[in-house]
């Protein structure tokens, strides 16, 4: 229990981080086609993990995620054993897309098949191609139930 708790206390520690690295409101060097792009990696992956698609979640996820993870399939694996609110939630909204220069945070709102919700915040990092891709998903549970 005492591992939960640190776990979650440093999940609120790295959303205050992200979030403070970004300013509340969009920079003027964000362009409107970079925020479409960054909503788009994350709500593509979240898709993509919703339906089980391994290939296509691990495709939007950066190449040092790939190379933790090594395969498709056990990149799936993990987020089946530590992020199972991503799989078929019963909902997934995004509230915020935030970018300065090369680096983007997008904040989002997962309602788990449970009803739990939660927020979820993922990093991105523009790769040298001019790509998006996510690098790494913190979820921390929010107060209140769905109906």
């Amino acid at each position: 229990m005492l591992r939960h708790f640190a776990r979650n206390a440093m999940l609120g520690i790295v959303l205050g981080i992200v979030l403070a690295a970004c300013s509340p409101t969009v920079r003027a060097d964000a362009a409107a086609d970079d925020m479409a792009d960054i909503r788009s990696v994350v709500e593509g992956q979240a898709a993509a993990i919703s339906q089980g698609d391994a290939a296509r979640a691990f495709a939007r996820a950066s190449p040092d995620i790939q190379a933790r993870f090594k395969t498709p399939g056990a990149f799936m694996r993990m987020v089946e054993v530590g992020y199972a609110q991503l799989i078929r939630p019963q909902s997934f909204h995004i509230l915020a897309v935030e970018a300065d220069g090369d680096r983007a945070a997008v904040r989002a709102e997962v309602v788990a098949r449970d009803g739990r919700i939660f927020q979820a915040l993922y990093p991105l990092i523009r790769q040298p191609d001019g790509q998006w891709r996510i690098d790494g998903c913190y979820l921390k549970p929010a107060p209140g139930r769905a109906l």
